[in-house]
């Protein structure tokens, strides 16, 4: 088992974990790795690979609902998704994908709980910033506060970022890293944990899920 905390650093134990993940290898690289939820122990989803230090989906992806039940599957030959399958709470059909070995989608359909059909949507829906991605690192950029002994030193460089967009669209979390200073790192957070505005969360079958990002705060002297 492989134990990782919420920013997904791995830990030492179970008890410090906010998930773990179980890596079955059928050779010497390719397997399947399960991934359990914390403290439950539950299994979230089973996804076959290629190979799995390098990431590589080929085969089935299930993922689990809460109760156990089967919300969607996913198909993947050499990382490249070709069909996608979800379904309702109560089991029954709900969307189908399927793509060619271009990526290009070729079947988009959605039911509703009835069998009938139902508008198309995208599945996955990454938060979004009022005035898009550009206006997001323009206020990062005019929150960020250049280190006065930093700026004495001419320190110099680019911080790494990540959060988590929660899904009421709240920024949380925040955490760096990076090698660069302390108080560049100080500097970086507090900038992002200044944004003005909430964010459009972001959405899966439909629903508000968290999403981690990560983000550029750079401290150059001009």
């Amino acid at each position: 088992m492989v134990y990782y905390d919420k920013k997904g650093d791995e830990v030492l134990s179970r008890q410090q974990a906010a998930r773990w993940s179980q890596l079955v290898y059928r050779d010497s690289v390719g397997g399947v790795v399960r991934n359990y939820a914390a403290p439950s122990g539950r299994l979230t989803d089973s996804t076959q690979f290629a190979h799995i230090r390098k990431h590589i989906e080929h085969g089935t992806a299930v993922h689990f609902r809460e109760n156990g039940a089967v919300w969607y599957r996913e198909q993947y030959s050499n990382d490249s998704l070709r069909q996608r399958v979800v379904y309702h709470v109560g089991g029954k059909l709900k969307r189908r994908e399927e793509y060619d070995k271009r990526g290009n989608r070729t079947v988009e359909e959605c039911f509703k709980e009835n069998g009938e059909s139902a508008k198309f949507f995208e599945f996955s829906q990454m938060p979004t910033y009022p005035g898009g991605v550009n206006a997001l690192l323009r206020d990062i950029s005019e929150n960020t506060r250049y280190p006065a002994g930093a700026l004495r030193g001419a320190t110099q460089g680019k911080v790494l970022v990540g959060f988590t967009v929660d899904k009421t669209g709240h920024v949380r979390d925040v955490n760096t890293k990076s090698n660069m200073p302390a108080s560049l790192r100080k500097a970086a957070v507090q900038a992002v944990e200044r944004l003005p505005k909430t964010l459009t969360p972001g959405t899966q079958d439909g629903e508000p899920v968290e999403v981690h990002f990560v983000v550029p705060v750079t401290f150059s002297i001009r």
